[in-house]
């Protein structure tokens, strides 16, 4: 009697969405997440979700609309390079994916801040100093370099004594970095004093199922066994003896085998899919038997859950689903498109909020007001009808209408 047969099982750990602050006392930072690459991650996973891709693009239009609403200084110098409006356009994607701001300032002898440039939020890390350490190769592909840390002082504020200033100036930076301070601003809350954690991460799972969920589709298509029939040929395999190209019978026989699948393109790219596949047996008893899967129910369910997780993803960034074309027609009543546009602006005042307040910081004396986009407007339908027609053009953006004059002929 055959003993009974043991069955292996291995238990795998689902991503955990808890952030884990902790302090590295060999970097002298603190860690930001346990890899402490949690601003890269990010980027990652929101890249590879083309739902969550939208709905920052979407922010970044809400949260920067116009630029400033005082237009004198929008186009005053910010720095060297850039007016206000430039700058807060490079900041505001910076903003809208992490929920903070990040800002480099220079000051003149006085001790008078002169300049302030945005810089890769995902690059900063709080050293256990209260100062703060940049290096540039947090996001490049290369291994992390300590070597490129540069550490900056904490932001002391618009106004400092000649004691302070000589201690800022005092920092010899490397590799050109100009010598300066960092403004490393956001929203303290519980459990977020040293880094914002964005709200959006605690749908984290959601925005990698729409990822995985799109991967599932390329990878369905892609890996498909199609052949359009079959062609069985007994004899021995070879896989031992190779040709002038250093492959044997078997290599060949499974370059064939991929070329049936949508992972192998010709110079067109083709596949070999729905064509004629060729088999080898050794004898005939030893035919292959291709046996088929039927995904339909598992097709059927991801084509369900693809608009449903999208959504789900949508909410967490607050972005209203007929943005991000999730909500099918829009032709529903005008009110209600302008009730959640009104809702989507209330979402971004405070990631504009991040850009304004950190700037008064800086120079209190200048109002960082930003616009707010309000492409459709609701008025009451008898409000309407006491408008003038210039006031009506008004209302949607147009200048008020021309009006000819004729001018009397010559006697």
């Amino acid at each position: 009697m055959s003993k009974p047969r043991t069955f292996r099982a291995k238990v795998y750990s689902f991503f955990n969405r808890i952030v884990t602050i902790t302090e590295n006392k060999s970097k002298g930072i603190i860690n930001y997440d346990t890899d402490n690459l949690l601003p890269q991650n990010l980027i990652r996973k929101i890249g590879e979700s083309g739902t969550a891709t939208s709905c920052i693009e979407i922010l970044n239009q809400y949260v920067y609309a116009e630029g400033l609403v005082d237009e004198k200084i929008a186009e005053e110098k910010a720095n060297d390079n850039q007016t206000f409006n430039q700058l807060i356009s490079e900041a505001t994607p910076y903003t809208s994916l992490f929920q903070g701001v990040a800002w480099h300032i220079q000051r003149d002898g006085t001790g008078a801040p002169v300049s302030v440039k945005s810089i890769p939020f995902e690059n900063i890390r709080v050293a256990d100093n209260g100062n703060y350490i940049y290096n540039p190769t947090y996001s490049l592909d290369t291994k992390y370099d300590s070597l490129k840390d540069v550490e900056y002082p904490k932001f002391k504020g618009a106004k400092i004594t000649l004691e302070e200033l000589k201690a800022i100036l005092s920092y010899t930076n490397k590799d050109d970095n100009p010598v300066g301070e960092i403004l490393y601003y956001f929203n303290r809350k519980p459990g977020q004093y040293y880094y914002p954690i964005p709200s959006y991460y605690a749908n984290i799972s959601d925005i990698e199922a729409d990822s995985e969920l799109s991967k599932f589709e390329l990878e369905s298509v892609n890996n498909a066994f199609l052949p359009g029939g079959f062609l069985t040929i007994v004899g021995d395999i070879d896989d031992k003896t190779e040709d002038e190209n250093g492959m044997t019978e078997m290599d060949h026989y499974d370059n064939i085998c991929e070329s049936f699948t949508g992972n192998s393109k010709d110079n067109k790219g083709e596949t070999g899919r729905n064509k004629l596949m060729l088999l080898f047996a050794k004898t005939k008893e030893e035919i292959p038997i291709y046996q088929s899967v039927n995904t339909g129910e598992v097709f059927n369910a991801v084509e369900q859950s693809t608009p449903r997780v999208a959504k789900k993803v949508a909410r967490a960034f607050g972005v209203p689903d007929f943005l991000v074309n999730l909500g099918g027609s829009v032709g529903f009543a005008s009110n209600i498109i302008a009730d959640n546009i009104t809702l989507l602006n209330n979402r971004v005042k405070p990631i504009q909020n991040l850009i304004s307040h950190s700037l008064r910081m800086v120079f209190p004396d200048k109002d960082f007001t930003l616009t707010q986009n309000n492409p459709i407007k609701y008025i009451e339908p008898k409000l309407l009808e006491t408008l003038t027609e210039d006031e009506l053009r008004a209302l949607i953006g147009y200048k008020p209408k021309e009006i000819n004059v004729i001018q009397p002929a010559n006697n």
